[in-house]
């Protein structure tokens, strides 16, 4: 697995390959910003399938987000925010905040983010929490509701 400071460098380079003249405003970004701290996300329906998402700040505002693959750097997607953004994801104590709020249970260990295909997280480029409670886990959503469990997606059809 790649470090952080890995993850950040492949950004940099797969940003610096990608066509954005069609999105000139991404491209000022791309020129302008840096790789902020990248976020190791958990994929917990696919083995051997955990990523980073690399924000790309320009002064303090996220415009562009990098997804990369945490077993060997290659860029699988990426997002151009409108509006940026100042955050990716709430911190580890605010979800353990939002579950004590919500349920009035107690967290039983550290938060993890994690990302799975499901109803209520449709891209790996909005992960989510799971934090360990009495009895199993909980999902804390990246607008802070907080769920006992995710909606996996139906059959087509």
């Amino acid at each position: 697995m790649i470090t952080p400071e890995t993850a950040a460098a492949c950004a940099r380079r797969a940003l610096s390959r990608v066509n954005l003249d069609y999105e000139p405003g991404a491209a000022k970004a791309r020129d302008a910003g840096r790789a902020g701290p990248p976020l190791f996300v958990k994929r917990i329906d696919v083995p051997d399938a955990d990523y980073y998402l690399v924000p790309w700040e320009v002064d303090d505002r996220i415009e562009i987000v990098l997804q990369i693959a945490a077993s060997g750097g290659a860029m699988s997607s990426m997002a151009v925010l409108k509006p940026p953004v100042s955050r990716l994801l709430m911190t580890p104590r605010q979800s353990v905040e939002a579950v004590r709020q919500a349920m009035q249970i107690s967290v039983t260990g550290d938060p993890e983010v994690i990302w799975e295909p499901s109803r209520e997280s449709a891209t790996p480029l909005q992960p989510l929490y799971r934090v360990p409670v009495s009895g199993g886990y909980v999902f804390v959503l990246s607008d802070g509701r907080v769920l006992r469990a995710l909606t996996p997606f139906g059959r087509g059809g």
